[in-house]
């Protein structure tokens, strides 16, 4: 590796703001990650039009750092000034350099971009690094803290450097960047929306309606294991059954797993976190910076009608992303002081989040016979992950893959074993399925 001309600013403003409430939710995340933490990082490769110089990468890579404050600015917590962010007006940033001459090293160079800790006191939360691939093409890797950037923001990101390279104008600022935003969450206004919002979290907890489903097992080691169910029914069926009902795909997943969830651990009724990027206006979805919240969805009478149960799940779906905006902290007091008095674990942990769906198909029609042959074609895999995360934790994340859609985990193995996880899978993938075949 050798080491290439840094990527500078200079005479930019310096700011100085609390975190978001969507920066607490990655902070955490973060914190308990430890040494694993790399795997909150999101990564993407933009390939280097021909004959673009290096010099032009580090002019292209400082007018989107110029852009977006989140690529500049270092976190951190103290005990005067709290959970805070600071906006950098300098940037001296290196910019890595690799020549790969097989697939092999350009695996490993592509690793070692990703599988970065960050220190945010100290370190910016972006790495940019230059790879020649063994074809002779370039590529410029990115790896982005989640910290700093959501799915959602990192493929903006990714875009916007694209664009950069092929010499094309940048766009102006987003008109609301994170300290921007911090200051209306410290309003009055923002903290009175936050109240109500943080309320009805306290309201199920202590009812106990959200309470965590007990350890059934050891579980593996590394005790966090990842994968997911390609199915390609499910590319057929969820957009169908959205353009049939008037429900999101979104809320249509969630109905099935909450039915399925209950079913699988005895539950009444099941409460799940959504994941959502709060993208509602124009300046936001040009902006890069972590937004995520996580909204509380709770469903009840799981295992009544199909077609009801996705009404529910799509009203909950609403309700839980208008009600996505809160400081992760007072829930995480609530928690804590419900655990205190002997309540166990009441901070849900199955978490549905939607990055991708299909579109509607042109042609919407269903057929019996071969729905079921595509769920018989559906595959499964999983692989050991990681060790360090919250107790009870079970993902699902949906996305489209070529020909499927992707019911991707993140399961804490002490909930299910290998085996069961993939039936609970394609349980949910048979309870869409059946739902879409019923007239």
């Amino acid at each position: 590796m050798a080491t290439a001309p840094a990527v500078r600013l200079a005479g930019l403003p310096s700011r100085q703001a609390p975190m978001t409430w969507g920066q607490k939710n990655q902070y955490i995340a973060i914190e308990m990650s430890g040494e694993e933490s790399y795997r909150q990082n999101l990564v993407r490769s933009v390939p280097v039009p021909p004959g673009v110089e290096t010099a032009l990468i580090c002019e292209a890579l400082a007018g989107i750092l110029s852009r977006h404050e989140a690529l500049r600015t270092h976190f951190g917590r103290c005990e005067e000034d709290g959970f805070w962010q600071r906006v950098s007006g300098s940037v001296d940033l290196p910019l890595l350099m690799f020549d790969a001459a097989d697939d092999a090293e350009l695996a490993t160079a592509k690793a070692h971009v990703a599988g970065h800790n960050f220190d945010h006191e100290t370190q910016l939360p972006v790495r940019f690094a230059v790879v020649s691939h063994p074809d002779g093409t370039r590529s410029v890797e990115l790896a982005v803290s989640h910290l700093a950037a959501d799915a959602a923001g990192a493929d903006v990101l990714a875009g916007e450097v694209g664009r950069a390279l092929a010499g094309e104008a940048l766009l102006p600022a987003p008109q609301k960047q994170p300290v921007d935003r911090a200051a209306w969450e410290g309003s009055p206004e923002g903290q009175a929306m936050a109240a109500r919002n943080v309320d009805r979290w306290r309201t199920l907890m202590q009812a106990g309606a959200t309470k965590v489903p007990a350890a059934r097992g050891d579980g593996l080691r590394p005790r966090f294991w990842k994968g997911g169910l390609a199915s390609p029914a499910l590319r057929i069926v969820l957009p169908a059954l959205a353009t049939r009902l008037r429900i999101s795909p979104t809320a249509l997943v969630l109905a099935g797993m909450a039915h399925v969830v209950a079913a699988r651990f005895g539950l009444d009724s099941v409460a799940i976190r959504i994941g959502f990027n709060n993208r509602v206006a124009r300046p936001d979805k040009v902006a890069i910076e972590s937004l995520m919240g996580w909204g509380l969805c709770h469903l009840t009478e799981v295992d009544g009608d199909r077609t009801q149960l996705a009404k529910a799940a799509a009203n909950q779906a609403f309700q839980a992303y208008t009600t996505a905006r809160f400081d992760i902290y007072d829930v995480l007091e609530v928690a804590d002081r419900l655990r205190s008095e002997g309540a166990g674990e009441t901070l849900p942990q199955f978490f549905l989040n939607i990055i991708d769906l299909p579109a509607p198909a042109a042609d919407l029609r269903l057929h019996h016979d071969h729905l079921r042959e595509l769920q018989a074609a559906a595959t499964f895999d999983a692989a050991p992950s990681h060790t360090r995360d919250s107790s009870g934790l079970f993902i699902l994340q949906v996305t489209q893959v070529p020909e499927a859609v992707r019911l991707g985990f993140l399961l804490d193995t002490r909930l299910l074993s290998k085996a069961e996880l993939e039936q609970t899978l394609r349980q949910v993938e048979d309870w869409l399925v059946s739902l879409a075949l019923k007239r």
